[in-house]
């Protein structure tokens, strides 16, 4: 994975390459596979590598559905992932219905109850496509946690200052 980020699709299995090239995403799915990775990533991502994020998911996405349909002998298959990996729009789904066309395929999305929101409306808002993209929604009660955005800053002000001290050394 570390080498895709790093050196893109060269870095692909020719198998699991081919199955991107066949189920391309569209602009919009594009759009919002980019929001979605800079959002997680506190706004602080630049453009250049928030690709390298978007095609290191899909790779994850495309190997999750190659291993679920390789498996011979197995009348049903279950995976556990994480909502992201779930989605029917852009997911392992959607490289199902490619490696398995005509699988029943079943999408469950894990969200965290919002204090004070019971408009499933507001809960689909947050994906982008005005409509859960899932089959079910498993609602689970919030966990308290450290603002991770908070870890994130320090991290990328440690790494700007010693980028900085490095080029100042250079120079």
């Amino acid at each position: 994975i570390i080498g895709i980020v790093r050196e893109g699709e060269k870095q692909i299995p020719p198998a699991t390459k081919a199955l991107l090239d066949a189920t391309p995403l569209n602009a919009e799915q594009q759009a919002g596979s980019r929001e979605e990775i800079k959002a997680s990533h506190c706004g602080m991502l630049n453009d250049k590598m928030a690709a390298a994020m978007m095609l290191t998911q899909r790779v994850k996405d495309a190997v999750m559905a190659e291993t679920l349909t390789s498996q011979t002998g197995v009348e049903s298959r279950v995976l556990v992932a994480g909502s992201g990996h779930a989605r029917r729009d852009r997911g392992v789904p959607l490289y199902l219905a490619h490696t398995a066309p005509g699988a029943r395929v079943l999408a469950v999305g894990w969200l965290e109850v919002q204090p004070g929101v019971e408009d499933v409306a507001v809960y689909a808002e947050q994906w982008g496509e005005g409509k859960l993209p899932f089959d079910y929604v498993w609602f689970t009660p919030r966990v308290e946690r450290p603002d991770p955005c908070a870890s994130m800053r320090k991290h990328m002000h440690k790494k700007n200052t010693t980028e900085e001290q490095g080029d100042a050394e250079d120079g």
